[in-house]
């Protein structure tokens, strides 16, 4: 016998799931890894060993091209990714040495050695939609291909090379012309606006993580909605997922929090010049200012974020 510690752990996914508006699946996956880092971290270590087999690995993916997913999601999970724990800035390796292995194969390794494996009972449960994909869908895809996993593990091979190149020319390109603050991060607007899409995106959704500390990027509606930010000319913004708002001046955009302070504590209490046209940053709020030479171009501002003053008047 082994002397292994076993940590076990208690979630409440429904109650997780209607707060952060998420599916059942996804709300256990997070309860899950929420808790490995943390018993991680409890007991000292930084590496977490995950039992995926290439079966899953398969599922993954056919799963993410359902969800419509970018190069991200199709190149499916990588034998070593690195994690940020919620509660810490403690990194943590998500190891998995099974992805090249069947599953299948890894129950006979238990027979062979007197070893009764649990099996969840949720996961012969139809309703979420991996199971259904598992139980239906490949079933069907190896009547045309018998050897679905490995098509689908070259596939992942594949784009992998495409989409390293573009996260390291995006890293560099972005390391080059962000400034990085505890509660926003500022993005060089001409930059943005000249780069090919592929870097936009992948740039974009580097400051999205960044500054929620999340390794969960941003959907495609929303980096549409980003882009399309970046090509106007006039100083505008719009609200993104977990509490960030993304604005555009003239010569920069910038992602910040959402002030969480109660109204009553959010006084200003020194002066500063506000630069016309501009961005000044102040404590938690971010002030962005344009001069418009027609009433047009502010019509589809929010009021409740924005002014409209006469220049002749006050400057």
């Amino acid at each position: 016998m082994l002397s292994v510690n076993l940590l076990t752990g208690f979630g409440n996914a429904p109650t997780l799931a209607q707060s952060k508006k998420l599916s059942l699946e996804e709300a256990c996956r997070q309860l899950r890894y929420d808790f490995l880092i943390k018993s991680a971290c409890n007991i000292g270590s930084n590496i977490i060993a995950l039992g995926h087999t290439e079966d899953d690995q398969t599922e993954t993916i056919l799963l993410n091209l359902i969800r419509g997913s970018g190069l991200n999601g199709l190149t499916g999970m990588k034998p070593l990714t690195l994690r940020h724990g919620r509660e810490s800035e403690n990194q943590i390796w998500l190891f998995r040495p099974l992805l090249d292995i069947k599953h299948s194969e890894t129950i006979a390794c238990c027979k062979e050695n007197g070893l009764s494996p649990i099996t969840d009972q949720s996961n012969t449960n139809t309703k979420f939609i991996r199971n259904r994909i598992r139980a239906h869908i490949i079933p069907e895809l190896k009547k045309v291909n018998p050897s679905i996993n490995q098509a689908f593990k070259k596939l992942s091979k594949s784009l992998e090379l495409d989409r390293r190149f573009i996260e390291d020319t995006s890293r560099a390109i972005f390391e080059e012309t962000t400034s990085v603050n505890a509660n926003s991060i500022s993005l060089d607007k001409g930059v943005l606006f000249h780069i090919d899409p592929a870097l936009q995106n992948r740039i974009l959704q580097m400051a999205f993580m960044k500054l929620t500390k999340s390794h969960s990027s941003i959907s495609f509606y929303h980096l549409q909605k980003m882009k399309e930010v970046i090509k106007t000319t006039a100083a505008c913004s719009i609200t993104l997922p977990r509490g960030i708002v993304f604005c555009s001046s003239n010569q920069e955009c910038i992602l910040y929090r959402v002030a969480t302070l109660p109204h009553e504590q959010q006084v200003l209490q020194n002066p500063s010049n506000l630069p016309i046209p501009g961005t000044l940053p102040y404590g938690q709020w971010i002030f962005t200012t344009s001069i418009e030479q027609d009433l047009k171009s502010v019509h589809n501002m929010d009021p409740s974020r924005c002014a409209v003053l006469d220049y002749d008047t006050v400057g």
